[in-house]
């Protein structure tokens, strides 16, 4: 089986899989990224990545804060926690 992890659950459901006249699960797993409300509406549901969307903004704006003030910005710490959580897509 082949498999597809999208940008994000957005551009998953714009359709490119039905576009392509694929069916999913069966011939295309998909699974997308940052669990919108839509990604467990959709037909079939929708697998997705979730991880921590504000505090990765945070550290981005710390980050362009920092080098605004003409300080050496600090390292990004690594995406926390992020989980698969797993439905009908894949």
């Amino acid at each position: 089986m082949t498999g597809v992890c999208a940008y994000n659950d957005e551009t998953e459901l714009a359709g490119a899989s039905r576009e392509a006249g694929l069916s999913v699960p069966g011939q295309l797993a998909v699974i997308g990224c940052d669990d919108l409300s839509a990604a467990r509406l959709a037909a079939p549901p929708l697998s997705t990545v979730i991880f921590d969307l504000e505090a990765a903004g945070r550290q981005a704006a710390r980050t362009v804060l920092q080098s605004l003030d003409g300080r050496a910005a600090e390292a990004p710490p690594e995406v926390s926690d992020p989980r698969l959580l797993i439905r009908s897509s894949g």
